[in-house]
């Protein structure tokens, strides 16, 4: 037993004397394995970012689960996280307005219209009539014919009988007195009044509507269907007849009242209650009006289960996600391969989120208006992409409408302030672009709010003016903001804006101020250079502003040696002229990797360092190798050409092969005695074409489409430099001196 406790004390005391290694080495693991690994680095930052919107969505989607019963008394206090539609308000209203249109309609004649029974109704009871006088006639003429007398009593008698019948059989309820006369008409007038009503009577009850007025006052109706040359006599019996006859024929057009409902419950405008409102309270008996907003809310135990909504949310992350990874994928691949432009676009678009989720838990209704989608608009389009800010944007905001309750207006408001914000970037050359940027975007969200406001029916003008306020501000904030994060990404991330390289391409730079002092040569040149190579880029759709920058800092490895380099050579000997060419060689090559050292001294951008590094490729410095095979001295077999290359590396991109023809076009132009255009075209063309013969351009997206532009803009520019003055006459010079001299001034 002792023996075994030691072993076990000394296991331990093994384990805590190891810990300390075995922590350093996994913190050495996890320092090579990720903090140094840069997409270690970009999957481990891209997780924390999906894991963060989950909680951030699913904690401002989600309420908290409540228990209620209709009738009960509320034990808490609850207010609507979000605006929401008041269902149950909303429907009370559409069913008030659907009966009063049912109302309007029963009394409006214009929704009646003849039912489809009258014509069959109509002949049912004409049919029934002329069946019982005539079977009554038939009777009577056996009666005569058999000698038998037909009195009045008998005729009466037999009115009688037909009313009964026409009572029971189709509800007609005849005067006795027409009967009578109907019985004692020859037959021939009584042929010619039934043809009369049986004319007269189904076309009146086919075409003429006929109300309860008009059945109480028939006349009305039938006297415009009689005939005018009908026997007063007859004209008052079928008068008589008819007014029996008749019945109210008309019926709602039911389609039209419904449509009419439908018409009048589509224009109530539905009710809202907004965000913060008091759906409970504390000791009050809970209505169905509260479940009924507590169910579309979400909120009661009745309602999806935890599980499936942070399901919902993790769901939600993915396909935004997922949008916006296809996109860089089709459209901008350069963009998803760069890990630290992915990392910007995540901590933009988190943050953006962050601030979207901590102002949707305000319970201002209005909170929507001021979550800053502009300012991660504005700084994507800086930082990354015109076209990748506009699709963010448009995502953030509806977003943001989802946080702060599933509002439509809102997210549309801020789109149209993002876009504006976005499209007022396109020409950026100094930082106060950004402030006209953010009124621009404050603008365009006042004038969005507001006529969304008065287009959605506000609830009144002041609201809706305090909401286009708060719009207004948003703009304004977003480009503070924004000024304020640019400086602190651009170095975080190493993304160099427009605005960073304008401030490079300011002449007080320290680098350009030590170049104009120390190399004014060579500051010339980078000055030409830059003219040169921002048109050649521009008409090549390149970076001509990245262009521009380098070229002014392409030679600023000269500093450490100017008068090295024959443009800083004005009234001095040529120290090359004392040394070998392999020397000479060295000293000329050690500028670009002195100029490297340079730029990382005072962290310029990676982009113009790159460029800087790549001016010359591996190009030949031809002076000095050629100085070096025709030295008596030197031993050919054992001379380099390799010696006397630039150690490159060649051009990469586009931006960088246009500063290497520039900086060569321009120094070999500026050395011809007379830069007539055509000398100028053809040095131009033949430096392009070495260049290519010797491969400077094999790495670089360059085509020869693009050459050939390339060409025509240098050529077009340096003529413009080098222009042809007029020589004046000697005597045209000498009075021109001589009225100098006597205070005369001449303009040139």
């Amino acid at each position: 037993m002792h023996s075994f406790f030691a072993r076990v004390y000394d296991y331990i005391k093994r384990g805590i004397v190891a810990l300390p290694s075995a922590i350093k080495s996994f913190g050495d693991f996890i320092w090579r394995s990720v903090i140094q690994n840069q997409v270690a680095r970009a999957w481990l930052f891209g997780g924390v970012v999906f894991v963060v919107l989950v909680m951030l969505f699913y904690s401002s989607l989600i309420p908290k689960q409540l228990n209620a019963e209709i009738g009960e008394r509320s034990t808490i206090d609850y207010e609507a996280p979000r605006g929401i539609e008041n269902r149950y308000r909303t429907e009370q209203l559409r069913e008030k307005a659907s009966e009063a249109a049912y109302r309007a309609a029963v009394n409006d004649p214009g929704f009646y219209i003849i039912a489809d029974t009258a014509a069959v109704t109509a002949r049912q009871k004409m049919t029934a009539l002329f069946e019982q006088i005539d079977w009554k006639r038939e009777e009577n003429e056996e009666a005569v014919a058999a000698d038998i007398s037909v009195t009045t009593a008998l005729i009466q008698q037999q009115a009688r009988e037909i009313q009964s019948r026409l009572a029971d059989r189709v509800q007609v309820v005849m005067p006795e007195q027409p009967l009578i006369t109907l019985l004692r008409l020859d037959d021939a007038r009584y042929q010619a009044v039934r043809r009369q009503i049986e004319t007269i009577y189904p076309r009146m009850m086919v075409s003429e509507r006929i109300s309860q007025e008009a059945v109480q006052d028939p006349d009305s109706i039938i006297a415009p269907n009689l005939p005018e040359d009908l026997p007063t006599a007859d004209r008052n019996l079928v008068r008589n007849v008819l007014e029996r006859l008749i019945f109210i024929n008309q019926t709602l057009d039911k389609e039209r009242v419904l449509t009419s409902q439908d018409i009048a419950r589509r224009e109530v405008m539905p009710v809202y209650v907004t965000r913060g409102t008091a759906i409970l309270m504390q000791g009050k008996e809970i209505t169905e009006e509260d479940m009924t907003l507590l169910e579309d809310l979400g909120v009661l135990n009745s309602g999806p289960s935890r599980f499936l909504m942070f399901l919902s949310s993790v769901v939600l992350v993915v396909l935004v996600v997922g949008l916006i990874a296809a996109y860089l994928y089709i459209f901008n691949r350069e963009i998803l391969m760069a890990t630290g432009n992915l990392m910007l676009i995540g901590l933009i678009f988190l943050t953006v989120s962050i601030v979207a989720v901590a102002i949707g838990f305000l319970p201002s209704a209005w909170a929507g208006y001021i979550i800053p989608v502009p300012m991660g608009a504005m700084l994507l389009a800086i930082l990354i992409d015109r076209k990748v800010a506009l699709i963010m944007s448009a995502i953030l905001s509806i977003l943001a409408g989802i946080v702060v309750g599933y509002q439509l207006q809102p997210a549309l408001v801020l789109l149209a302030g993002s876009w504006a914000a976005v499209y007022s970037l396109a020409k950026v050359s100094q930082r106060s672009d950004l402030t006209r940027a953010g009124l621009v975007s404050a603008s365009v969200s006042f004038l969005a709010t507001l006529i969304l406001g008065v287009l959605s029916g506000g609830p009144n003008n002041t609201s809706i003016l305090q909401r286009s306020l708060l719009s207004f501000a948003n703009g304004i904030v977003s480009s503070v903001l924004t000024i304020g994060l640019l400086p602190f990404l651009e170095h975080t991330f190493g993304v160099t804006s427009a605005i960073r390289m304008l401030e490079l391409s300011n002449p007080n730079q320290p680098l350009l101020r030590r170049l104009l002092v120390e190399a004014p040569g060579t500051y010339h040149h980078s000055i030409m250079v830059g003219n040169l190579a921002e048109s050649a880029a521009e008409s090549i759709n390149a970076d001509s502003l990245l262009v521009r920058v380098a070229a002014y800092y392409h030679d600023i490895g000269k500093i450490k040696r100017p008068y090295f380099f024959v443009e800083n050579q004005i009234g001095q000997d040529n120290p090359h002229e004392k040394l070998a060419p392999t020397l000479s060689t060295l000293i000329i090559i050690s500028h670009v990797k002195d100029g490297v050292e340079l730029a990382a001294e005072s962290k310029l951008p990676k982009q113009v360092t790159n460029l800087i590094e790549q001016h010359h490729g591996t190009d030949l410095v031809r002076f000095f190798y050629a100085k070096a095979t025709e030295n008596e001295n030197s031993e050919r077999d054992r001379l380099r050409e390799s010696d006397f290359r630039y150690p490159g590396p060649k051009p990469q991109t586009k931006e960088a092969a246009v500063l290497m023809l520039a900086d060569s076009v321009e120094a070999a132009c500026r050395a011809l005695s007379k830069p007539t255009p055509a000398r100028l075209e053809a040095m131009i063309e033949r430096i392009i074409k070495e260049r290519l013969d010797e491969g400077q351009l094999s790495e670089c997206n360059v085509t020869m489409k693009d050459l050939g532009i390339l060409a025509m803009t240098f050529a077009r520019v340096l003529s413009g430099i080098f222009h042809s003055r007029i020589e004046y006459p000697e005597n045209v010079v000498k009075e021109f001196e001589k009225k100098r001299n006597t205070g005369h001034a001449v303009a040139h």
